[in-house]
């Protein structure tokens, strides 16, 4: 599927939040046009996204953690983002889980994380179906999953980010093969550190205590420095079955991993 690049609204996104969309419904044809920049084609990736976290003395606490890698993916320049999401998308290719899924959770990136239209791009041409998590209206902490075509009608959360309106198609976690999900900082094991919100834990719990194979996979996208050397985990912590970076795939000690 074509998509036409609108690549001087990405420049001046300073911080790679969304603009406001203007109205609760609209097309994702229009956000797309938007949004969603051209392959750079470029393989080469700048010295910031080599950089790796250096652990010395005590390692800081999640709450420290999670700002200062917040803080360094919202400073990538919108051309590091872009190489970034490019080189993310081309390891996906090589992997069975994404070649083989046919229904597929991605995300809306905000505040730096890692962008996604050209894993969309490459979804939708390969004919795979695409999710959104949507949030619970009534205000529990479970993602609801609808899709994501070039025809959806699109509204905005309670965080300002774009979902799929009530009215597009719906899948449960179970009728899923991928999910795709973003974070803040992970370590090689697949140990994922989110936003704090708890939103993906509570979803993805039910998948802790599953026998092989597990359904749907869990794949972490990451800026290369996200990376810590080990984190520290709690008991509700979602264990990835792998993590995809610019350089590299780190296979995760989830179920399937």
């Amino acid at each position: 599927m074509h998509v036409r690049a609108i690549t001087e609204s990405l420049k001046q996104r300073r911080d790679h939040h969304l603009e406001p969309l203007g109205s609760r419904a609209t097309s994702a044809a229009t956000v797309q046009e938007r949004f969603i920049p051209l392959e750079s084609g470029d393989s080469r990736l700048p010295r910031t996204l080599l950089m790796q976290t250096a652990q010395s003395g005590s390692p800081p606490n999640r709450s420290e953690l999670r700002r200062q890698k917040r803080r360094a993916r919202r400073q990538l320049r919108p051309a590091e983002q872009q190489q970034a999401s490019d080189a993310v998308a081309r390891q996906l290719r090589q992997l069975a889980a994404f070649r083989n899924a046919r229904r597929i959770a991605l995300y809306w990136p905000a505040d730096g994380e890692l962008e996604i239209w050209p894993i969309l791009r490459d979804a939708w041409a390969a004919h795979k179906q695409v999710y959104l998590p949507c949030l619970d209206p009534l205000g529990s902490r479970q993602l609801r999953f609808r899709g994501f075509r070039a025809d959806a009608d699109m509204s905005t959360n309670r965080y300002g980010i774009p979902e799929p309106a009530p009215g597009n198609p719906a899948a449960d976690l179970w009728s899923l093969d991928l999910v795709l999900l973003p974070l803040v900082a992970f370590d090689e094991s697949g140990q994922r550190l989110g936003m704090g919100g708890g939103f993906y834990d509570a979803t993805l719990g039910v998948l802790r205590h599953n026998r092989l194979p597990r359904r749907p996979r869990l794949l972490g996208l990451a800026h290369t420095c996200q990376q810590v050397d080990q984190l520290q985990t709690h008991s509700a912590d979602v264990t990835l079955d792998g993590i995809v970076t610019p350089q590299r795939y780190f296979r995760g000690l989830g179920p399937t991993g």
